[in-house]
């Protein structure tokens, strides 16, 4: 059984990404600035045991949740899931680690 994880936004980009392996247990643990549109729009953070990530200023959650869920629904193979921001940029992560020119 394959899944589709990508992720195609031409308004969300991570930059400045910075990835801890070691830390990594539930979710990915990263810090890193949020693009949109080609503008700086603020921090995001996990610390990689399950949680939420926390995005500075706090409003940029709620961008990042508007434009994920305007994505389509991810596909684990047995069922279909509905794109959030925390889901988006934590397989926006591991898409730039897995091709750091794709972002």
């Amino acid at each position: 059984m394959q899944t589709d994880t990508s992720v195609h936004s031409e308004d969300i980009e991570l930059v400045n990404l910075q990835y801890s392996d070691f830390a990594s247990q539930e979710t990915p643990c990263y810090t890193a600035t949020v693009r949109i549109g080609g503008v700086d729009a603020g921090m995001v953070r996990n610390d990689g045991q399950g949680g939420c990530s926390c995005y500075i200023p706090a409003d940029l959650c709620e961008r990042v949740d508007r434009i994920a869920r305007k994505q389509p629904p991810l596909d684990l193979g047995d069922k279909q899931v509905e794109m959030d921001g925390d889901t988006f940029l934590a397989l926006l992560v591991y898409r730039t680690l897995d091709d750091p020119s794709a972002t």
